[in-house]
């Protein structure tokens, strides 16, 4: 679960870091959030 959770937070870091709308980033912060709380 927890090697699971790091390679989603890394495609959605990547994907955070080349986006320029904030809404998508807000969203993407948002899956963030979501990946810690499983992983943990």
């Amino acid at each position: 679960r927890l090697i699971h959770g790091i390679a989603q937070m890394k495609s959605t870091l990547a994907a955070k870091l080349t986006e320029q709308i904030p809404e998508n980033q807000e969203e993407l912060t948002k899956q963030m959030d979501k990946i810690v709380k499983v992983a943990t």
